[in-house]
């Protein structure tokens, strides 16, 4: 899928269980949530959640980054993201970054 062609597969499936959290779970913050375990019981709705939003790419990515902008503002939700994009290795996450940066 074009968001991930650089990514590794341990980071996918990482940025999809942190988008797809946005979607199902209850609490706010979830994506830059550091210690997730509380949520592992929700992880397949997650990652179907997370694999959803990224098939309509990058329409599904912006509407997720809408429900998070309705939670804690854009700032905020902007923050979040670049802060997972910034754990992950020089040259990695180039189309999630674009399609953050592209995001109104």
């Amino acid at each position: 899928m074009p968001p991930f062609a650089d990514l590794a597969a341990e980071e996918i499936v990482d940025f999809m269980w942190r988008f797809g959290m946005e979607v199902v779970g209850t609490r706010p913050k979830i994506f830059s949530v550091e210690q997730p375990g509380e949520y592992a019981w929700e992880a397949h709705l997650a990652l179907a959640a997370g694999l959803s939003a990224v098939e309509s790419w990058p329409d599904g990515f912006h509407e997720v980054l809408e429900k998070m902008r309705g939670q804690w503002g854009k700032v905020k939700a902007r923050t979040a993201v670049r802060r997972w994009l910034a754990t992950l290795p020089m040259g990695h996450g180039g189309e999630l970054t674009r399609a953050l940066d592209s995001w109104d």
